[in-house]
């Protein structure tokens, strides 16, 4: 007991509510939905991550749904979104995705670790006379 409170006063982890940080999710992309008519959220985003369906609420703006498209980023393909995010905890200590609103993105690939190297090498050369290992 601790100032006069028991454990059961305490309140259990998941009872703190949703913490507002920078947060990101990768993810096939499988479908987009349009804004609920007299909301602004933005388009819904639905992803897969493996085996699961990520069952966060992901919101792109117009903006960046226009860039992901101007970079030719078509569904069934893997991205990370990245932006402000709403996190709850759980009461076993783990943290769950609630909302993402995304401002950002990345296209991923699974392309080998060797061919990345090589592309790398290829945008930047080394100078003459340093090291290449």
């Amino acid at each position: 007991m601790v100032y006069g409170l028991t454990e059961a006063d305490w309140p259990s982890a998941g009872d703190h509510g949703d913490v507002w940080e920078h947060g990101s999710i990768d993810g096939v992309l499988s479908r987009l939905d349009p804004p609920s008519a007299g909301t602004s959220t933005g388009i819904a985003v639905h992803l897969w991550a493996g085996e699961r369906y990520v069952g966060a609420q992901v919101y792109v703006s117009l903006s960046v749904l226009a860039e992901l498209r101007s970079a030719g980023v078509l569904l069934g393909e893997t991205v990370r979104l990245y932006g402000k995010a709403t996190w709850r905890r759980r009461a076993s200590g783990a943290w769950d995705l609630r909302h993402l609103d995304a401002r950002g993105f990345d296209i991923l690939t699974d392309a080998p670790l060797g061919e990345l190297i090589t592309d790398l090498r290829r945008l930047y050369p080394t100078k003459p006379g340093c090291a290449t290992t």
